[in-house]
């Protein structure tokens, strides 16, 4: 069972590598790219990045988010500029995001493996580690794609510190929520969720090395606050909306369960076929290769949508099964952090003066996949020879579908200019 572990962890870096090189050649041709999400903050980040690599310097404030608020602090620059700095290249920042990655991996693989055991590490990984949804967001430099180190880091505090406090977890959990909202603003997710876990009383914290911790993380915000004094004070206002507009139109929180669910399965919500560059090309000549590979495209799109199913059912059977008085510690501990998560998440969504999308949720990924890489491992081998099928089908279908981006996302493919433009228009 090592062995597979291990193959499964090799396999989930080999494929983020090959995201990390499709974009690194990708990379020239962001300025002809449509204005996509992915794209237009690739520009944003190189330009900023060669800013700040001629003039490094701590700011109150490096990037503005989407809505317009600035990121307090100026941990993002110097997060990101070491490799730049070494290789004088803007590109190797991506070093950053593929550490990030392979740390988170490997702290959630040694947290759940002593929590849980090999045979449900296996199943997390090819949950989680194989993911598209984590894939997609391991590659390129974007704030979400760092948020799955704070994410893991938070997961491990918590499962150290749920009997007695422990102070190095309470350091870590009170460093860590300071400074993944200094990453990006969905980092407030991981606050909610301290909060619910405390009132809870599933989180017991040493309030010495919390604090510590806390005041540690604050440290890079010391630009913002002395900026404040001096009479320029940061945009902290959303352009979007007030907040809890999410509450008042109801379906963002909505949204908030169904990207839950959608986190465990293979459905990153990136299989648009006006991101896909064969379709594009397919409508434009008319050639039968493109043709193909768009219908591949659009087939990946509606499997990965329809295997939230599975998912939710895995997830379900699995929340029902750990309500038993009789589950051992280890699941009781899991399905509390578990279930604290999810209203953390929709707290957020709720309080957020914009509507959820995908790159916000991302945080939210290695514990929305705990829930069902439990009811699988619980429930392997399962009786109904149909099922079995189902989810070995749902478990295979993450490396079609993180093929498919890689080769076929536009902000992972060198499109020639007048394709480009075409997907633009």
């Amino acid at each position: 069972m090592r062995r597979t572990i291990w193959a499964l962890f090799l396999a989930g870096l080999l494929l983020q590598l090959l995201f990390v090189v499709r974009v690194w050649r990708a990379w020239p041709g962001y300025p002809e790219m449509p204005g996509s999400s992915i794209a237009s903050d690739g520009v944003e980040f190189r330009a900023l990045m060669e800013s700040f690599l001629v003039d490094p310097r701590p700011m109150p404030s490096w990037k503005k988010s989407g809505t317009g608020t600035d990121i307090p602090g100026c941990l993002l620059p110097f997060l990101l500029a070491g490799p730049a700095m070494v290789t004088h290249d803007v590109r190797a920042s991506v070093l950053v995001v593929v550490l990030f990655h392979v740390a988170a991996g490997l702290l959630l693989l040694s947290t759940v493996r002593r929590a849980f055991g090999d045979r449900f590490a296996a199943v997390y990984l090819v949950v989680f580690w194989l993911s598209p949804w984590r894939l997609f967001h391991s590659g390129f430099v974007w704030e979400p794609n760092l948020l799955i180190l704070p994410a893991a880091a938070h997961l491990w505090g918590c499962w150290v510190s749920r009997e007695s406090p422990r102070p190095l977890a309470s350091f870590v959990i009170g460093a860590t929520i300071v400074l993944t909202f200094q990453i990006h603003l969905s980092g407030i997710f991981l606050i909610f969720l301290t909060v619910l876990l405390l009132w809870r009383k599933v989180l017991k914290v040493s309030w010495p090395a919390f604090l510590a911790g806390g005041a540690l993380g604050s440290l890079p915000m010391l630009p913002a606050v002395l900026a404040q004094f001096q009479g320029s004070p940061l945009n902290l206002a959303s352009d979007s909306g007030l907040p809890g507009r999410g509450f008042v139109l109801v379906l963002p929180v909505f949204r908030a369960v169904l990207f839950w669910l959608r986190l465990g399965a293979p459905d990153v919500g990136r299989m648009q076929v006006q991101n896909c560059v064969s379709c594009t090309a397919a409508a434009r000549d008319s050639g039968l290769a493109d043709a193909v590979w768009c219908f591949f495209y659009r087939l990946g799109g509606w499997l990965a949508s329809a295997s939230v199913v599975v998912s939710a059912g895995a997830t379900v059977w699995w929340f029902r099964r750990s309500r038993a008085p009789d589950r051992p510690e280890p699941e009781r501990w899991l399905a509390a952090y578990t279930w604290t998560a999810l209203p953390a998440l929709m707290l957020a969504a709720g309080l957020a003066p914009i509507t959820l999308q995908t790159w916000h949720v991302v945080i939210a990924a290695p514990v929305a996949c705990l829930p069902v890489a439990a009811g699988i491992s619980a429930g392997w081998p399962f009786e109904r020879k149909w099922l079995r099928v189902a989810v070995v089908l749902f478990l295979l279908l993450r490396l079609p579908i993180a093929g498919l981006q890689a080769f076929d996302f536009n902000a992972f493919c060198l499109v020639p200019a007048p394709l480009a433009r075409a997907l633009q228009d």
